[in-house]
């Protein structure tokens, strides 16, 4: 009797383990014009009892990247999921309905910059990326903000960096005008006078910094 208990246990492991380790969940994470972070995701598995949450605090970075995260295997496929996240440090969440499928991109909404999207494989990622924290330019000065009639913006910093860009969006994140620095300038003078008045999404980066700025044109 005892035998075929422990038979019988031995079978139903094996099982389980085969099926857990069939499936193995990985992650890729555009962030597009935005600082992101996924806090976690719950997945509805129409075989499991309970939902599964996975908390993520690890998985994304600042704009511009692409950051993958290998979840830990489960027992089949979800049918579907929700993503809670934040975006610029705005918390949202998302319901992917079914079926969630594999290597299929879902956008996440955002109010601020736009242009996030996450997908899911039900293959394993080789290597995981660990994006860095971006640096901000030493003593950084806008002005005037608001901007007048001029549209005049003055921008400088403590040191010298090369190849920056300038990006302006509006707040549904459509940009509207770039610009690039270049040779190590320290200060730039913006004509800014094809803007209408309104409210823009000002990005300021290259390969190692970053910075936002919300920026006011008035009349």
């Amino acid at each position: 009797m005892k035998k075929g208990i422990v038979k019988t246990l031995l079978g139903v492991l094996a099982l389980l383990i085969g099926s857990a380790g069939a499936v193995d969940i990985a992650g890729i994470l555009e962030t597009g014009n935005a600082s992101v972070q996924i806090d976690s995701i719950t997945w509805y598995i129409n075989i499991n009892p309970a939902p599964l949450t996975e908390y993520t605090p690890e998985w994304g970075g600042p704009p511009r990247i692409m950051d993958t995260f290998q979840f830990e295997a489960k027992v089949g496929w979800p049918d579907w999921a929700k993503i809670f996240y934040r975006v610029n440090g705005i918390p949202s969440n998302l319901i992917i309905p079914a079926p969630l499928l594999p290597d299929t991109w879902y956008d996440l909404p955002a109010y601020d910059f736009q242009s996030t999207r996450v997908r899911f494989e039900d293959t394993v990622l080789v290597g995981l990326s660990a994006p860095k924290s971006p640096i901000t330019l030493r003593e950084l000065r806008i002005s005037p903000n608001p901007l007048t009639t001029s549209r005049l913006l003055n921008i400088s910093w403590l040191t010298g960096e090369t190849n920056i860009t300038l990006d302006f969006y509006t707040t549904s994140g459509t940009r509207v005008t770039s610009f690039l620095i270049n040779n190590g300038k320290k200060a730039v003078t913006l004509n800014l006078s094809r803007l209408a008045r309104g409210v823009y999404l000002l990005h300021i980066h290259n390969n190692h910094l970053s910075h936002r700025e919300k920026l006011l044109l008035i009349d």
